[in-house]
């Protein structure tokens, strides 16, 4: 099967257009959450989230960091199609290697404001993408002491959390949460509604994962 690129994410995408979209962090409010209800939505899964995942329909892989690439790459090896949101070098990269995407959106890394947190990209291509809404999930800009990812991502290295020298508070999930809450009130977004399953993160409106997944809103909860 030939591979689907659009190397053009410059407007609405009709797979994407009046669909809700779930963007995944890594953070440790996934270990209380059933990812297995995500089935049959549209799931942008940050960086190392994507190992969380079986493949399925409706579900990407979003990153922008290409030191990531090798180290998660070669957990996805059961996804039987590979497919990424990701910038123009970074998917070069991912090109190159044996596992090559089957479907792909490839944007500018000029076109999106970005200042701490992949999470910024995300918002902004979900609302160019033409999404009725977004719902960050695990996106928790807070680390407990020690815990900077859920529990099934502890294989993985952290460059902004030392986990031999925890502290009450990350100064680098600080950055992350100050990044959005500039986002959100840049007027970057215009009316995009954006809520946030994780009530660490009151940058934007919370909404319980349940009713998000139930396609509900603050308003009709």
């Amino acid at each position: 099967m030939s591979a689907s690129i659009d190397t053009k994410f410059v407007g609405p995408i009709k797979e994407f257009m009046g669909r809700r979209c779930f963007i995944v962090g890594s953070g440790p409010s996934l270990d209380d959450l059933d990812l297995a209800s995500l089935r049959g939505q549209v799931v942008w899964a940050l960086n190392a989230s994507a190992t969380l995942f079986d493949d399925r329909p409706g579900l990407f892989w979003l990153l922008r960091d290409r030191r990531a690439i090798r180290e998660i790459l070669p957990r996805l090896a059961h996804w039987k199609r590979m497919r990424v949101v990701t910038h123009v070098k970074a998917f070069s990269q991912i090109e190159t290697d044996t596992q090559k995407p089957r479907h792909a959106y490839v944007y500018e890394e000029r076109s999106v404001v970005h200042t701490r947190t992949i999470a910024e990209d995300a918002l902004q291509l979900a609302r160019r993408a033409g999404c009725s809404d977004a719902v960050l999930v695990g996106v928790d800009c807070k680390a407990p002491p020690g815990r900077p990812y859920a529990k099934a991502l502890d294989w993985k290295d952290c460059a902004w959390y030392d986990r031999k020298d925890p502290v009450p508070e990350s100064k680098a999930c600080a950055s992350m949460r100050r990044a959005l809450a500039d986002l959100a009130t840049s007027g970057v977004l215009g009316d995009f509604p954006v809520y946030s399953a994780s009530v660490s993160l009151d940058v934007f409106p919370h909404l319980e994962y349940a009713h998000a997944v139930a396609g509900r809103t603050p308003q009709g909860v």
